[in-house]
């Protein structure tokens, strides 16, 4: 699209350059045909959604990086989260096995 945009621009320059430069009279005296105001008003019309387009392009590359950060602390949060659970759970086991060592120690060596 971009390239098609910078073709229609080069046309449209092209006839505003092509239409002064054929005329013998000074600038200034160049009659504006209906057909170089309709060219330049496209060429600006063009201009304007190119513009537009970019602006979108910028935004949705910008809420693209923004959701790939949300989704990355994401998957470190339940990273994080899953090493608890293993931590909770190897600790809960290693109290146990010592609660069943203390529980033997006291049966077998009562005070």
């Amino acid at each position: 699209m971009v390239e098609n945009m910078k073709e229609e621009s080069l046309t449209a320059s092209r006839f505003v350059y092509v239409t002064v430069k054929s005329s013998a009279v000074h600038f200034r005296e160049i009659r504006l045909t209906p057909g170089l105001k309709r060219n330049v008003r496209a060429a600006r019309m063009r201009y304007q959604l190119h513009l537009e387009d970019q602006r979108k392009l910028t935004a949705e590359s910008e809420n693209a990086r923004k959701r790939k950060a949300v989704q990355d602390n994401i998957r470190s949060v339940e990273f994080k989260r899953k090493l608890l659970k293993e931590s909770i759970a190897s600790m809960s086991q290693e109290a146990d096995a010592l609660a069943v060592q203390a529980e033997k120690k006291l049966f077998y060596f009562p005070d």
